[in-house]
Parts: C-alpha cells; structure tokens; sequence
C-alpha cells in the first residue's frame, strides 16, 4: 500500500474533546500555584495509536502557557525524537535540551550526573525560590528504549519528581515501564484514553471541514472513534490508506508489510499465542520456508513490544489492538472477501485439528469452531 496522505499538525484550534484530562492538569498546577500540595503530581496518559496521546500533550502545554504567562515554566519533549541515537547520547541530549529551554543557559556538557546536579541547584536557587513551578510533559514514553528511561529517571525525572513545584505528564502506548523511584512508581495517576464518542468526532470533521459533518456517523463506525483514523478516513475513504498511518510506527516499509501480513492472518482470531501464531501463518505464508514455535514466538514478542497485542487475562492469551484489528479485518472484507473467508476457514480447520489432538480443552476449541463458522455464515 502507498501512503499519500500527510499527517495534520497540531493547532489548538482543531483540537476537540478531552475537557477531563486537561482540566486535571490545571486543576493541579492551580493548587502548585496556590502553594497547596496536591496529593498527585505525576500523570501517564495511555492508549492505542492514532487515539491522541501526542495532541493531548501539546494541547496541555498551549493551556498552561495560556493560563500562567510568566507563571510557569513548560519542558516538552518526545523521545521518539531519540530512536535512532545511543541511550548515553541521548540523555545528554536531553539534558542540554532542558538546560537551554528553562535555564536559558548552556552547561558544558560533561557526564550526565554533573550535568543533573547543576540542573536541580540551579532550579533550586532561582526558579524554585522565585515560585515559578516546572512542568516537564514527555511524550512516547513507555515506547522508549529501557535504557533511555533508566538515565532519564536517574538524572531528571527521579531528582524532580521530589521537588514540590514540579507537575511531570506523561503520554505512551504499550508495556509502561517500570520506574524504580518511590514517587514515579506509586504516587502516580495513570489514565486511558479511550476513542472519541459520537459527537466529539462530528466535532473534530466539523472543524477539518463543515460538509464532513454529514459523513460523520459513516465515519465514526469506520474509524470507531479513534482520531487519527478519522482524519485518514476524511481525506480519502481508503480504509488501506488509514492502517498504513497507523502502521507508521514501523518505518522500515518491508517490514510494515509484513507486519499486515502477520495481522491479516491473525486478525479472524479472538486471541493468539505462539502455536495459533505458527499455524495461521503456515496456512497464510505457504511459499516461507516453514513457521516452527521459536519463529512464532519472535513474531509474538515485536508484536507486543510495538503495542499492537497485550495479553488478556480472560482469554489467557494475546489480542490484537482493537482498533488496528477492526481496520484490517475491514480492509480484508472490503478489498479480498475471498481471502476473509479462507482466513476463517483455515482457523476453522486449525482449531477442529486442535479438537483431536487436545481433547482436554475440547470445550474451548468447539467454541471457537462455532464463532468462524458463523462468521462465515453471516
């Protein structure tokens, strides 16, 4: 599939919904403000992709510069912006990014412990002192490299998420990480983001263009809520065009290609582990030279790291992302219908094999035999 259609920037104007989640922001900058100690100060907005995390961040850093002219000082950062550099680059990166955008000062640049030290006194004895609060918004975190956020925690999150007249937000999608400091690890308040209902996507094609207004309902049930899709869907009704931008995230473009073939035939399943993984692809990749158990698992294992599967405690197994689920099963129906059904069949066949071989879990397998069958029939 070609990508054609470019991403739209943010511009406070066009940002639609989430009163919630900025007014819990400004709710607690108001009492960091009114020096009163709210209970948390440390946010992590989550979600799938394409759901808004990213214009969220920047809409909170619009209202408080708004609200606080002069009152506040805004760090913003996306770590995504450091994928392709070394974790120890990119830390001293940061750091000097900091230093010049709230000291509006450059510190040599020596190790990064001597480059946090400076940092936290020179808050301590200017800004802090002065009551002027930092707010420090960091997008694409949990996504970021492990190592990145160890550094990131030990020489600027860890020593500011101490101080009283810090507010740290947070946005990512996937495994969130495990910090170690006491504050980023419990005195946290994690929120996700879900879709958008009806009306605030008739709002966000309100403002892209008054006569999408009247698509919107089509819209909605396409895109099911989830913002980015809805632009991709208002441009050009090309459900192929909307999951190549929510495949973006794999820059690589044969790779993301092969990523949809992996969610092409895993998206008929409820759920998948490794030997669903192993079979499916065996039935859909005839011409490979063979899917084995190590194979599977390694597909198993990107799939969850890039966030498009979690494991799901009722089903004990893996799902897909809905939305990028939904978008592909569409795809599927509306462009290869034949492909759809022999997807289906093969799960079929797969789980009435399973039937024979593991008669303990019959019941399970029956049911799943019963599900494709009438998704077939419908």
């Amino acid at each position: 599939m070609t990508h054609t259609i470019t991403s739209l920037p943010y511009s406070p104007t066009m940002f639609v919904g989430r009163k919630d989640d900025t007014k819990k922001i400004m709710d607690i900058m108001d009492d960091i403000i009114s020096d009163k100690e709210p209970d948390i100060r440390i946010i992590t907005f989550s979600g799938q992709r394409g759901i808004g995390k990213s214009w969220l961040l920047k809409q909170i850093a619009h209202l408080l510069t708004e609200r606080y002219p002069n009152k506040v000082k805004v760090f913003v950062d996306d770590l995504k912006d450091y994928d392709q550099q070394n974790p120890a680059t990119s830390i001293v990166s940061i750091l000097q990014k900091f230093q010049q955008t709230i000291l509006q000062e450059r510190i040599s640049k020596t190790t990064p412990a001597e480059m946090s030290r400076k940092i936290i006194q020179a808050l301590q004895t200017t800004q802090f002192r002065d009551n002027i609060p930092l707010v420090v918004l960091l997008d694409t975190v949990h996504e970021a490299d492990w190592q990145l956020l160890d550094a990131i925690e030990e020489y600027l999150l860890g020593p500011l998420a101490l101080e009283k007249q810090v507010l740290i937000v947070m946005t990512g999608r996937g495994r969130p990480y495990r910090w170690k400091s006491w504050p980023l690890r419990f005195n946290v308040e994690q929120h996700d983001l879900p879709p958008f209902n009806r009306h605030d996507t008739k709002e966000q094609l309100r403002r892209l263009d008054e006569t999408l207004v009247e698509q919107s309902d089509y819209i909605y049930t396409r895109s099911q809520g989830a913002p980015l899709v809805t632009y991709a869907l208002s441009q050009d009704d090309d459900v192929a065009k909307a999951i190549n931008m929510m495949l973006e995230v794999i820059t690589d473009s044969t790779e993301r290609q092969r990523f949809q073939q992996y969610f092409e035939a895993l998206c008929v399943l409820r759920s998948f582990d490794e030997e669903r993984i192993e079979g499916m692809l065996s039935i859909y990749d005839k011409e490979s030279e063979g899917w084995s158990f190590p194979k599977a698992r390694d597909v198993r294992k990107k799939i969850v790291a890039l966030a498009f599967a979690s494991w799901d405690n009722d089903e004990q197994a893996y799902v897909l992302d809905p939305l990028i689920k939904k978008l592909i099963e569409q795809y599927l129906k509306e462009t290869q219908p034949s492909k759809w059904a022999y997807l289906q069949r093969a799960a079929i066949s797969l789980y009435q094999e399973w039937l024979d071989k593991f008669p303990g879990a019959a019941k399970q397998w029956q049911a799943e035999t019963k599900y494709h069958q009438e998704l077939l029939v419908n």
